[in-house]
């Protein structure tokens, strides 16, 4: 049995480091510009932003967490779309690389998805996606692929592809009798109210900026909301209540960290631990992964992230203790 299936796009990431001044002139220059930590999807065309692009990386919120459930030494399975230019980026090798199942990736006429990835000298992002592939991900895919996603014990989602299609999937899962615990990580979060009701979805992972958007909307969700705030306190709402604060590392760039939180956090679950336990290992993977660049590139060995979280947890326990 496939333990965790990812839906979601696959990207080339192009990366540009900015400064705050050259931030504060596209803003006033394209009103749609994200903000700090916030992801916006355009159309077919990227305006003329790209610039002196300086680095080029594996992306896609799919993807991302696809590689970081696999490198959480879990079972996964990437679905989602590629064109046939993939072969120049060799994106179906490097996935098969990094032990996640590429064999239900379809390519399509469309350019491979593009995310234009703004880092500040903070390290902070604002990311602009044109979806290309990812666009052409349907309702005839997901019933080409829909008894595969039945065998999942865990389906991780984004809505970096058409949200119509997965609500679609998820009216269908509902009917199931065991079907797969779903993460929803809400990114961006344009359109994600219309699946908050969803019952089959267990889990949400909103950032500051998601979770503001959709705060009208967080009372329809009746499962549990993690709440990330960057580098602050990862805030755990709804079915499960509770704190949970990240350890203190240099940050470099933070540029895929939430999808690695969710792939790691799904890949812990997968092999039985708790959820508080499985939400500690993943808040030390995402912030380990913030110490490197690159969303794929920066993702930990398990090996790092199991240290990581013993030095930091246990003495948080420890100082508990004497208080």
């Amino acid at each position: 049995m496939t333990k965790i299936i990812t839906l979601g796009s696959i990207n080339i990431d192009l990366k540009k480091s900015v400064t705050v001044d050259r931030v504060t002139q596209l803003s006033q220059t394209y009103p749609w510009f994200p903000s700090r930590g916030e992801t916006v999807t355009i159309g077919k065309t990227q305006p003329q932003l790209d610039e002196n692009i300086e680095e080029q990386y594996y992306g896609g919120k799919g993807a991302n967490q696809a590689v970081a459930a696999a490198m959480g030494e879990s079972r996964t399975q990437l679905l989602g779309m590629v064109g046939r230019d993939e072969n120049s980026y060799d994106l179906l090798k490097h996935l098969q690389s990094k032990g996640v199942d590429t064999d239900a990736i379809q390519q399509v006429t469309a350019p491979t998805g593009v995310a234009y990835i703004y880092v500040e000298p903070d390290g902070s992002n604002r990311i602009i996606v044109v979806p290309g592939a990812n666009n052409q991900v349907g309702r005839q895919y997901i019933d080409d692929c829909y008894r595969t996603i039945t065998t999942a014990d865990y389906l991780l989602l984004q809505n970096e592809i058409p949200i119509e299609p997965v609500h679609f999937l998820l009216k269908r899962l509902a009917n199931e009798r065991t079907p797969p615990t779903v993460i929803l990580d809400p990114a961006p979060p344009q359109g994600t109210e219309k699946l908050l009701d969803h019952d089959v979805i267990s889990y949400i992972t909103p950032n500051e900026h998601e979770y503001a958007s959709l705060s009208e909307h967080l009372d329809a969700f009746s499962g549990t909301i993690i709440h990330k705030h960057g580098g602050g306190p990862v805030t755990i709402e709804g079915e499960q209540t509770g704190v949970l604060s990240p350890p203190a590392v240099e940050t470099v760039e933070t540029t895929g960290a939430g999808d690695i939180l969710n792939g790691f956090l799904c890949s812990q679950l997968a092999e039985g631990r708790d959820f508080h336990e499985a939400l500690r290992i993943a808040v030390c993977a995402a912030s380990l992964s913030t110490t490197d660049v690159g969303a794929q590139q920066s993702i930990p060995q398990m090996e790092r992230v199991r240290s990581l979280r013993n030095d930091h947890f246990d003495w948080i326990s420890m100082q508990l203790r004497y208080l």
